[in-house]
Protein backbone atom coordinates (compact mmCIF):
# COMPACT_ATOMS: atom_id res chain seq x y z
CA UNK A 1 0.00 0.00 0.00
CA UNK A 2 1.32 3.36 -1.02
CA UNK A 3 1.36 5.73 1.73
CA UNK A 4 -0.34 9.21 0.87
CA UNK A 5 2.76 11.16 2.71
CA UNK A 6 5.01 8.97 0.14
CA UNK A 7 2.62 9.68 -2.72
CA UNK A 8 2.54 13.31 -1.88
CA UNK A 9 6.88 13.45 -1.73
CA UNK A 10 6.66 11.75 -5.52
CA UNK A 11 4.07 14.54 -6.76
CA UNK A 12 6.51 17.13 -4.97
CA UNK A 13 9.45 15.96 -6.51
CA UNK A 14 7.91 16.39 -9.71
CA UNK A 15 9.69 19.14 -12.41
CA UNK A 16 8.65 22.31 -11.66
CA UNK A 17 6.96 23.10 -15.20
CA UNK A 18 4.81 19.58 -14.94
CA UNK A 19 3.37 20.94 -11.39
CA UNK A 20 2.52 23.93 -12.94
CA UNK A 21 0.67 22.89 -15.58
CA UNK A 22 -0.83 20.06 -13.19
CA UNK A 23 -2.35 23.25 -10.91
CA UNK A 24 -3.64 25.42 -14.13
CA UNK A 25 -5.40 21.90 -15.17
CA UNK A 26 -7.71 21.28 -12.39
CA UNK A 27 -5.51 18.84 -10.67
CA UNK A 28 -7.87 16.70 -7.95
CA UNK A 29 -4.49 15.83 -5.74
CA UNK A 30 -7.36 13.94 -3.47
CA UNK A 31 -9.16 11.87 -5.71
CA UNK A 32 -5.12 10.86 -7.22
CA UNK A 33 -4.70 9.56 -3.55
CA UNK A 34 -7.84 8.25 -3.78
CA UNK A 35 -7.44 6.47 -7.07
CA UNK A 36 -3.76 5.20 -5.66
CA UNK A 37 -5.31 3.75 -2.43
CA UNK A 38 -7.91 1.60 -5.06
CA UNK A 39 -5.00 0.47 -7.49
CA UNK A 40 -2.49 -0.67 -4.53
CA UNK A 41 -5.74 -2.44 -2.88
CA UNK A 42 -6.10 -4.67 -5.94
CA UNK A 43 -9.50 -3.51 -6.35
CA UNK A 44 -11.32 -4.21 -9.56
CA UNK A 45 -11.20 -2.15 -12.54
CA UNK A 46 -14.18 0.32 -12.98
CA UNK A 47 -13.80 -0.06 -16.57
CA UNK A 48 -13.94 -3.46 -17.16
CA UNK A 49 -17.18 -5.41 -18.19
CA UNK A 50 -19.02 -7.99 -16.15
CA UNK A 51 -21.26 -10.53 -17.36
CA UNK A 52 -21.81 -11.27 -21.02
CA UNK A 53 -21.45 -8.92 -24.02
CA UNK A 54 -24.52 -9.34 -26.59
CA UNK A 55 -26.10 -7.32 -29.21
CA UNK A 56 -28.95 -4.97 -28.22
CA UNK A 57 -32.08 -6.08 -28.52
CA UNK A 58 -34.99 -4.11 -30.62
CA UNK A 59 -37.10 -3.74 -27.53
CA UNK A 60 -34.22 -2.04 -25.98
CA UNK A 61 -34.16 0.80 -28.86
CA UNK A 62 -36.27 3.51 -28.44
CA UNK A 63 -37.95 4.93 -31.55
CA UNK A 64 -38.35 8.69 -32.04
CA UNK A 65 -41.99 10.07 -31.56
CA UNK A 66 -44.11 10.04 -35.08
CA UNK A 67 -46.57 12.93 -35.66
CA UNK A 68 -48.40 15.72 -33.29
CA UNK A 69 -46.26 14.44 -30.51
CA UNK A 70 -42.97 15.02 -32.58
CA UNK A 71 -43.94 18.33 -33.79
CA UNK A 72 -44.74 19.12 -30.46
CA UNK A 73 -41.19 18.27 -29.52
CA UNK A 74 -39.44 19.90 -32.05
CA UNK A 75 -41.42 23.15 -31.71
CA UNK A 76 -40.70 23.32 -28.39
CA UNK A 77 -36.76 23.15 -29.71
CA UNK A 78 -37.13 25.72 -32.18
CA UNK A 79 -38.61 28.39 -29.41
CA UNK A 80 -35.74 27.47 -27.09
CA UNK A 81 -33.10 27.86 -29.87
CA UNK A 82 -35.14 31.34 -31.05
CA UNK A 83 -35.04 32.74 -27.03
CA UNK A 84 -31.82 32.13 -27.10
CA UNK A 85 -32.12 28.91 -24.32
CA UNK A 86 -29.29 26.83 -25.97
CA UNK A 87 -25.50 26.43 -25.97
CA UNK A 88 -23.62 23.97 -27.98
CA UNK A 89 -20.62 22.58 -26.29
CA UNK A 90 -18.41 20.46 -28.19
CA UNK A 91 -16.23 17.46 -25.90
CA UNK A 92 -12.61 17.97 -28.17
CA UNK A 93 -10.42 17.43 -25.33
CA UNK A 94 -8.15 13.99 -24.67
CA UNK A 95 -4.34 13.53 -25.47
CA UNK A 96 -4.74 13.71 -29.48
CA UNK A 97 -3.84 9.84 -29.72
CA UNK A 98 -6.74 8.37 -31.51
CA UNK A 99 -6.20 9.83 -34.77
CA UNK A 100 -2.45 9.76 -35.87
CA UNK A 101 -1.53 11.76 -33.33
CA UNK A 102 -2.97 14.93 -34.31
CA UNK A 103 -6.14 16.68 -32.98
CA UNK A 104 -9.49 15.34 -33.99
CA UNK A 105 -11.50 18.43 -34.36
CA UNK A 106 -8.89 19.78 -37.17
CA UNK A 107 -9.16 16.81 -38.89
CA UNK A 108 -10.40 17.34 -42.31
CA UNK A 109 -14.13 15.78 -42.18
CA UNK A 110 -15.05 16.90 -46.23
CA UNK A 111 -12.49 18.20 -48.71
CA UNK A 112 -10.61 21.62 -47.22
CA UNK A 113 -13.25 21.17 -44.00
CA UNK A 114 -12.24 20.29 -40.95
CA UNK A 115 -14.30 18.88 -37.52
CA UNK A 116 -14.48 22.25 -36.29
CA UNK A 117 -15.58 24.16 -39.45
CA UNK A 118 -17.91 22.53 -39.32
CA UNK A 119 -19.37 22.90 -35.90
CA UNK A 120 -18.58 26.59 -37.22
CA UNK A 121 -20.88 26.07 -40.11
CA UNK A 122 -23.41 24.85 -37.94
CA UNK A 123 -23.70 27.50 -35.64
CA UNK A 124 -23.73 29.71 -38.67
CA UNK A 125 -27.20 27.87 -39.71
CA UNK A 126 -28.73 27.89 -36.83
CA UNK A 127 -28.71 31.72 -36.45
CA UNK A 128 -30.03 32.33 -39.85
CA UNK A 129 -32.55 29.98 -38.91
CA UNK A 130 -33.59 31.56 -35.46
CA UNK A 131 -32.09 34.68 -35.46
CA UNK A 132 -29.77 33.87 -32.28
CA UNK A 133 -26.33 31.98 -32.72
CA UNK A 134 -25.90 29.59 -29.61
CA UNK A 135 -22.82 29.79 -27.42
CA UNK A 136 -20.23 26.92 -28.95
CA UNK A 137 -18.06 25.94 -25.86
CA UNK A 138 -15.39 23.80 -26.70
CA UNK A 139 -13.90 21.46 -23.98
CA UNK A 140 -9.99 21.17 -24.86
CA UNK A 141 -7.10 19.56 -22.82
CA UNK A 142 -3.58 20.00 -22.04
CA UNK A 143 -2.79 18.15 -25.37
CA UNK A 144 -5.26 20.15 -27.44
CA UNK A 145 -6.08 23.81 -26.26
CA UNK A 146 -2.83 25.44 -28.23
CA UNK A 147 -3.60 24.21 -31.83
CA UNK A 148 -7.58 24.44 -30.92
CA UNK A 149 -7.70 28.03 -29.98
CA UNK A 150 -4.56 28.96 -32.61
CA UNK A 151 -7.34 27.39 -35.50
CA UNK A 152 -10.18 29.64 -34.09
CA UNK A 153 -7.78 32.68 -33.79
CA UNK A 154 -10.24 35.83 -33.15
CA UNK A 155 -13.03 34.14 -33.27
CA UNK A 156 -12.40 33.04 -30.17
CA UNK A 157 -13.91 36.07 -28.21
CA UNK A 158 -15.31 34.32 -25.19
CA UNK A 159 -18.99 35.37 -25.84
CA UNK A 160 -19.91 33.85 -28.71
CA UNK A 161 -17.08 30.92 -29.22
CA UNK A 162 -15.38 29.74 -25.69
CA UNK A 163 -13.25 27.32 -25.07
CA UNK A 164 -12.01 25.94 -21.43
CA UNK A 165 -9.80 22.68 -20.59
CA UNK A 166 -10.85 19.74 -19.03
CA UNK A 167 -9.04 18.38 -16.10
CA UNK A 168 -5.10 16.50 -15.97
CA UNK A 169 -4.10 13.89 -14.08
CA UNK A 170 -1.45 11.60 -13.86
CA UNK A 171 -0.82 7.62 -14.73
CA UNK A 172 -0.01 5.18 -11.88
CA UNK A 173 2.20 2.00 -11.52
CA UNK A 174 -0.09 -1.42 -10.84
CA UNK A 175 1.43 -0.85 -7.29
CA UNK A 176 -0.09 2.32 -6.58
CA UNK A 177 3.01 4.63 -7.32
CA UNK A 178 3.40 7.55 -9.21
CA UNK A 179 4.32 6.63 -13.05
CA UNK A 180 7.73 7.95 -14.08
CA UNK A 181 9.68 7.96 -16.91
CA UNK A 182 14.06 7.39 -17.15
CA UNK A 183 14.06 11.15 -16.84
CA UNK A 184 11.58 11.59 -13.90
CA UNK A 185 8.74 12.86 -16.03
CA UNK A 186 5.01 11.36 -15.18
CA UNK A 187 3.09 10.40 -17.73
CA UNK A 188 -0.07 12.87 -18.02
CA UNK A 189 -3.16 11.99 -19.13
CA UNK A 190 -6.77 13.29 -19.87
CA UNK A 191 -9.11 11.91 -17.26
CA UNK A 192 -12.22 11.25 -19.60
CA UNK A 193 -15.13 13.33 -20.37
CA UNK A 194 -17.16 12.63 -17.25
CA UNK A 195 -15.50 15.82 -15.71
CA UNK A 196 -17.38 18.43 -17.98
CA UNK A 197 -20.09 19.25 -15.65
CA UNK A 198 -16.63 20.21 -13.18
CA UNK A 199 -14.52 21.43 -15.73
CA UNK A 200 -17.38 23.69 -16.90
CA UNK A 201 -18.50 25.00 -13.67
CA UNK A 202 -14.69 26.14 -12.86
CA UNK A 203 -13.85 27.65 -16.00
CA UNK A 204 -14.95 31.55 -17.47
CA UNK A 205 -17.53 29.94 -19.64
CA UNK A 206 -19.43 28.14 -16.64
CA UNK A 207 -20.60 32.34 -15.64
CA UNK A 208 -21.85 32.94 -19.38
Amino acid sequence: MVSSSRLDAQLAALPADVRATLDSHGFDRARFHALSARVASGAPDDNTVQGELSAPAPSDIESLPEGAERAHLEEIGRRALAEGQVALVVLAGGMATRMGGVVKALVEALPGKTFLDLRLREVETLERTFGKAPPLWLMTSHSTEEPITRALGSRLDGERIGAFSQFLSLRLTPEGNLFVDSSGRPSEHAPGHGDLPEALQKSAAGAW
